[in-house]
């Protein structure tokens, strides 16, 4: 599902996002194989809802993260357990500008996030793992 109106993008990413993690290496510290591997599959899905020139100026993001349950969780409504909402949001905003669809993540001024059960009863009829992810500039 995708929606470019009026420089508005609305996509979702059915991936199961990974939060952005590091590990220790010989030479430094790095992305983990797991977030590498989300990174490139994501950034290669958004390439495609890319538009001619990166978005630029104010930007408000809104993210809905829709998370996997486990059996372990059928006692919880909301998803308090990791991964952590602030690490999930670094990882897909990493994506997004990777794929060239903003300039920069600093351009964001507004950000709104959201943690759910995917199929549970505040994901809007959504049953796979993934992202959704709004964009729009900032009058």
């Amino acid at each position: 599902m995708y929606n470019w109106a009026m420089d508005q993008l609305t996509v979702f990413i059915p991936i199961e996002t990974v939060p952005k993690s590091y590990q220790r290496m010989r030479k430094g510290i790095g992305l983990t194989d797991k977030c590498r591997a989300y990174q490139t599959d994501a950034t290669r899905f958004l390439k495609k809802f890319a538009p001619k020139s990166p978005l630029d100026g104010n930007l408000k993001i809104t993210m809905t993260f829709y998370i996997r349950r486990l059996e372990s969780h059928k006692n919880l409504k909301f998803p308090t357990i990791k991964p952590d909402l602030d690490n999930l949001c670094k990882s897909a905003l990493d994506c997004i500008q990777n794929a060239d669809i903003i300039a920069n993540d600093s351009r964001v001024t507004e950000l709104s996030l959201r943690k759910v059960f995917a199929g549970g009863e505040c994901s809007n009829g959504v049953i796979q793992p993934g992202c959704l992810v709004e964009i729009q500039p900032v009058a």
